[in-house]
């Protein structure tokens, strides 16, 4: 319908702004490749193409990445439409994200899940 095609373009020029502030206007230009996919009817085309350019946002702004997630669990706990999309679009900026141990805490036990770089 035209509301979820407004809403995906909206969605795809925020990504773009987004893209252009923290990494550059050409970036943000370079982007634009992917516009038509978004104005698609065709939602697993818009998916995979959200994925591309998560892909590529987590690879050029690292930065953002806490500031992405904070975002992203604030929009889950609101939200009861379209987890899964959001859940899969930040895979990609896991690999952003390295646990340490907090200082004065005990180091993680060998089998309970944690990780520590």
């Amino acid at each position: 319908n035209s509301e979820a095609l407004d809403t995906r373009f909206t969605a795809f020029e925020l990504m773009r702004s987004i893209v252009s502030e923290y990494v550059g206007l050409e970036a943000g230009r370079a982007l634009l490749k992917y516009r038509f996919a978004f104005e698609s009817h065709i939602l697993s085309w818009a998916r995979e193409n959200a994925l591309l350019i998560s892909e590529e946002i987590a690879r050029a702004a690292p930065s953002v990445t806490f500031q992405l997630f904070r975002e992203a669990i604030i929009c889950i706990k609101s939200t009861t439409r379209h987890k899964e999309w959001l859940i899969e679009i930040l895979k990609p900026w896991a690999s952003n994200v390295h646990l340490t141990p907090m200082s004065g805490s005990a180091p993680a036990q060998s089998g309970d899940g944690a990780t520590a770089a």
